[in-house]
């Protein structure tokens, strides 16, 4: 299994949203280029809205992350990891 996007991981805004990850197999993931289609049908079946053009829309922003930004963020996994 590996994670993948819904929106690719170049958009830095969405990379580590949970709302654009989903585990895929390798197949799906890498050979089909994430069945992109599938994926949106499936999380706006699961979020109940059209959360697919919400991403989408989101993904156009750009931002600028700091150091200490992507140290947060290591932090916020290491601790989800530690309650697995």
């Amino acid at each position: 299994m590996q994670n993948g996007h819904f929106i690719s991981r170049k958009s830095r805004i969405l990379r580590w949203d949970e709302r654009n990850c989903r585990s895929q197999c390798y197949s799906c993931n890498c050979h089909f280029y994430g069945r992109q289609y599938v994926f949106a049908l499936n999380l706006n079946k699961e979020y109940g809205y059209n959360i697919a053009e919400e991403l989408l829309i989101e993904s156009k922003k750009i931002i600028k992350q700091s150091d200490q930004d992507l140290l947060d963020l290591i932090d916020e996994y290491k601790e989800k990891v530690s309650l697995l």
